[in-house]
């Protein structure tokens, strides 16, 4: 299940909200909307809230952005044994890591082709979503993690990135890439 509120983009600066998966045949099914006016932990756990009241199951998967409210909506209702979405398995879509790994390795490593080198190997690794990467994949992703380290030049926001952007398992990106998740 994908969970993406777009920005402000009517004229009532209201957020449409799509609930969406994917069928059998690959295509895109929006399951339900929510129009809030807000973007914060209230409404969007409302909105699950709701999701979950007409569907009585809750997903599997889980995909989102890395937006606090939604985080903190979804922690709501999966932390505890008797929550409603307690079995379900959060992962922010490749869309937004790939922009977070954009927005947080461009502003430290200065050299452009370095960079353009990095973002390479990143989706490189990150389109390696098969059975067959398993193994390779931490391998890769330490690579990337020194070449990201030894190209930074503003150390100070090496914490930053290593801490938010490059904590990924093989799972997560396997599950996030190609929407495939073995349970």
């Amino acid at each position: 299940l994908l969970f993406d509120p777009t920005a402000g983009t009517n004229m009532y600066k209201m957020k449409f909200c799509p609930f969406v998966t994917v069928g059998p045949t690959g295509q895109t099914i929006i399951l339900a909307i929510a129009i809030l006016n807000l973007e914060n932990t209230a409404h969007i756990k409302w909105a699950f809230e709701c999701f979950h009241q007409v569907f009585k199951r809750p997903p599997r998967v889980l995909f989102t952005d890395e937006g606090a409210s939604i985080i903190a909506a979804f922690l709501a209702l999966s932390t505890h044994e008797i929550a409603i979405w307690h079995c379900v398995v959060h992962l922010f879509c490749i869309f937004h890591i790939s922009k977070g790994f954009w927005g947080h390795i461009s502003p430290v490593v200065k050299d452009r082709t370095v960079f353009r080198q990095l973002t390479s190997k990143f989706w490189s690794i990150s389109k390696a979503t098969d059975v067959a990467s398993i193994e390779l994949f931490e391998e890769d992703w330490a690579e990337l993690v020194a070449q990201v380290r030894e190209s930074a030049t503003a150390l100070g926001a090496i914490d930053r990135i290593l801490g938010v952007d490059l904590s990924l398992e093989w799972t997560d990106l396997r599950v996030l890439f190609r929407g495939e998740l073995e349970l």
